[in-house]
Formats: C-alpha cells, structure tokens, sequence
C-alpha cells in the first residue's frame, strides 16, 4: 500500500500537535451591533442635556437682563417723585410765604379775646346730626307767619313763659305725612294731660311737589296749632336741616332741645313730661 494513505491527515488550525493561533480579525469581521446603539444612545442623551443647560442659562441671562432694566425703571420713578416731591415743598413754601405777606414788627400791644361768631339775635344756627349742638342755651326768637287755617297773620313769642315742643314738617315729607296723623290722634289728650304746648310750622312749600298745602290742611284739620312759613324764615331762624324737625323750648325761649326725624308718640310724651318736671 502507499504510505501516504497511512499518513495523518492535518485538521485545519492544528500544527501536528500544536494549536495554531486565530487568524486576525480583518475589516470584514462583523461588527456588535448592540453596543454601538448604546453608544449612539448615550451621545444624544448627553447631548440633550447640553442643549437644556445652554438655553438656561440663555433663560437666565435675558431674566437678569430684565431685572436690570426694571431696575433701571424703578430708579427712574424713584428720581421723578424726589423731583416732584422736591417741587412741591418749593410750592408749599411759597404759598405759606405768599400767605404771609410782608412782615413787619410792631410795637407793644395788649390781647383781647377773639370775636364769638354767633347767629343773629333769636337765630339759631343750623342743626348738625352727630356733634354737639351750638343752640342749646341760645333763646329763639319770635315765630311769624300765617295761620294755616284761618289764613291771617299770627306770630308766637318763645318768651311768654309757656314751654313749647315745636314740629317743623314740609307738606310734600312723607315722612312728615306718617306722622302728622299719629299726633292728631295724640294731641287731644296730651294736651288735656300737659301744661306745655305743641305748635307746628309748615315751610318748604313748593306746590309743584304734590300734596298742595292747603288741600291737604283742609282735609286733616289738624287740632294743633299749624304756622306756615311762606318764606322759608322761620326755617332758617330754628336752623332747620331736615324734616320733620324738633325744638323744645323753656318758657324763657332757651333752646333745651333739638333733633331732627321721626318721632314716636311715647318720645313725644316724653318730652312733654320733662318739660312739665321742669317746674319741680
């Protein structure tokens, strides 16, 4: 037989009996596709976070921008109202200057008390709800007018000794209407009861507001005395600021009392019987 059929044929990477090393890795070796993806991945993360920081600190850098120039704006306010401040000390110094006048020095004086300002004699000044009235103390003076029903002149002294509650009501009121009529069924016993009187006056007439005078005076017949003040004279001699309005007054005339607004008949007859006690 041929030897060469008994001779060991070489296996591939083997030399007899030693390992033959592994062939190179050449460029068309493949390549691990997985770990490339990841690598990719991790670059456009990163580069998404560069990204974020540049745009705040772009962000960052225009709202410091922005400070600044509302920083500016209220440094510009702030110099405008020193300058307007400023100008309007030089305005106050001038009035007060020009208010002033010239001064001059004069020589020795001697002080007296400054002048009251007061009412004409029997006026009263005008009522001021909610501050201390100035006509208490003062004495009224003499009411004028006509009679609201028997149409003549007629007047009533505050002085003659008989104490008086007065009622200043205007036609056209209504709260002056609510009242009139309670009084009316009040009146003919209090005036049985009490020593002291109640006189009315009408004013504020003005027959384009409803309710004309003397209709309405003719239908009520009202059983106390009624004065009407065609002038409104009366009403500025009580001071009358509002309807109805009342004034109580002592026999001397001196205002004890006044107020305006609707009273009930028990304040009514509350009235009269202080006045009534001033006698005790």
């Amino acid at each position: 037989m041929d030897e060469t059929n008994h001779e060991e044929q070489a296996q591939p990477g083997h030399v007899g009996d030693e390992v033959a090393p592994d062939p190179p890795v050449t460029a068309d070796a493949p390549v691990d596709r997985s770990r490339t993806g990841w690598i990719l991945a991790a670059l456009i993360v990163g580069l998404g976070l560069i990204a974020t920081q540049v745009l705040v600190l772009l962000g960052l850098s225009s709202t410091r921008g922005d400070i600044e120039d509302l920083n500016a704006q209220v440094a510009a306010v702030d110099s405008a109202v020193g300058t307007l401040t400023d100008d309007l000390s030089s305005v106050a110094a001038d009035v007060e200057s020009a208010e002033e006048g010239p001064v001059v020095e004069g020589g020795p004086s001697s002080a007296i008390d400054p002048p009251v300002q007061t009412a004409p004699a029997g006026y009263l000044p005008r009522y001021e709800p909610g501050v201390a009235d100035r006509a208490v103390g003062m004495s009224m003076g003499t009411i004028e007018g006509i009679d609201g029903y028997d149409e003549v002149a007629t007047s009533v002294d505050p002085a003659d000794g008989t104490r008086r509650v007065w009622m200043i009501w205007a036609h056209w009121c209504p709260h002056c209407q609510a009242e009139l009529p309670e009084l009316d069924d009040w009146y003919p016993t209090a005036n049985a009861t009490y020593e002291a009187e109640l006189v009315t006056v009408s004013t504020s007439i003005d027959p384009t507001r409803g309710n004309p005078l003397p209709e309405y005076l003719a239908a009520e017949q009202f059983p106390f005395p009624v004065v009407v003040d065609a002038d409104n004279q009366m009403a500025v001699k009580m001071g009358v600021s509002a309807f109805p309005f009342w004034v109580v007054t002592d026999g001397d005339g001196e205002v004890l009392l006044r107020t305006a607004g609707r009273l009930s008949n028990e304040q009514v007859t509350g009235l009269f019987e202080q006045l009534d006690a001033l006698d005790s």
